[in-house]
């Protein structure tokens, strides 16, 4: 892996698992007849590298477990499941990073939704990139509700799209970064459905 990759992947990794780990609010109070939930594993959910093409490769995982022995873990306790999968091509600047995460209840997942998850990222990477822009776009239409943010970096020619969606009691977070000549919107909603697809 080359040193600016490298930098790339570290920065992303951090924001969203930070992200995550902090979480966005208070579950919900859970309703007298929940609705239901998805039980399967998050790592059977998430992406996989063939999910993405021949290109991309596999190049980190974290787990609910490993995600507990972080230094700097502080995770939610609705908190039922996670899985983060880091991929990249030999392209300089290629990275896309997969998170799910489960939650006990479908209140609790959009308490989590409403919680600004996706700002705080957002105001994160703009903080840590001041290169970058990032603003709002139009919600993709995957899962039960679904926001999205995109911007580029100038310094480097890339483009970064961010997806949140939830999906019953499971919520998903996406980051496609790349060259601004490959990585579009299109690109990151592609992805985003092809995920969409294996939460059940």
């Amino acid at each position: 892996m080359k040193p600016s990759r490298l930098i790339l992947s570290l920065l992303v990794v951090c924001l969203l698992f930070s992200t995550v780990a902090c979480g966005g609010g208070k579950p919900a109070t859970p309703t007298p007849t929940p609705e239901p939930i998805i039980e399967t594993a998050a790592a059977a959910m998430n992406l996989s590298a063939a999910d993405l093409g021949s290109d991309w490769s596999l190049t980190g995982e974290e787990t609910m477990e490993t995600m507990k022995q972080g230094e700097e873990a502080d995770l939610p306790p609705y908190l039922r499941d996670a899985n983060m999968r880091t991929f990249e091509t030999e392209r300089i600047g290629d990275l896309v990073v997969s998170i799910i995460f489960t939650t006990e209840s479908v209140d609790s997942a959009k308490e989590e939704m409403a919680g600004g998850t996706i700002r705080d990222l957002a105001k994160a990477f703009q903080e840590q990139v001041p290169s970058a822009t990032m603003e709002s776009l139009s919600p993709p239409d995957v899962g039960d509700e679904a926001v999205m943010i995109g911007g580029s970096e100038s310094t480097l020619s890339l483009n970064v799209y961010v997806i949140t969606f939830r999906k019953a009691n499971v919520i998903a977070m996406l980051m496609v970064m790349g060259p601004q000549e490959s990585t579009a919107e299109d690109v990151a909603l592609g992805y985003a459905r092809k995920l969409e697809a294996k939460i059940h």
